[in-house]
């Protein structure tokens, strides 16, 4: 079954690529209601399923490693993202690195790769939900990945 959801997180990820390579790039009115249902389809399986789930096994370990994770993003977002706009929708000029954004999206999807085979040890239900929320966000991912690199050359 990993195996299975694997491949079908890769299709959908080819799918958001070659949707930006075939149509163009996309406004950023498209790119941010892809970016916002990715991001709500992660929320969702966080707060329904896995927290959750979490709680009922060690809640002082969840609580310390939920807050590890977001100072960690958090942290990893202001000292990353090289841009001279306050605010996703200006018209301003983005700074992108093609190379930089090529690597991060690849260790993106490599520990997709490990959150869909870790989502199996506790069982076949968990595993579904955890590799649904990756896989339903993948495409969002392909259009991210396809627009950074075009736009970076």
């Amino acid at each position: 079954m990993v195996i299975l959801f694997s491949i079908l997180a890769v299709i959908f990820t080819l799918t958001g690529a070659g949707a930006v390579l075939k149509f163009g790039g996309f406004s950023k009115k498209v790119l941010a209601r892809a970016l916002a249902y990715a991001a709500g389809v992660l929320i969702s399986v966080a707060l329904l399923d896995i927290i959750p789930a979490g709680f009922s096994l060690n809640a002082n370990a969840l609580s310390y490693g939920a807050l590890t994770a977001l100072l960690a993003l958090f942290t990893l977002e202001n000292f990353a993202a090289y841009s001279s706009c306050s605010e996703f929708m200006e018209d301003c000029e983005v700074h992108t690195f093609g190379t930089v954004a090529l690597a991060a999206m690849g260790l993106h999807s490599l520990l997709d790769g490990f959150n869909i085979a870790v989502g199996f040890a506790p069982g076949t239900i968990s595993g579904v939900n955890v590799s649904l929320g990756v896989i339903l966000h993948k495409f969002a991912d392909g259009v991210t990945l396809a627009s950074l690199l075009l736009h970076a050359g």
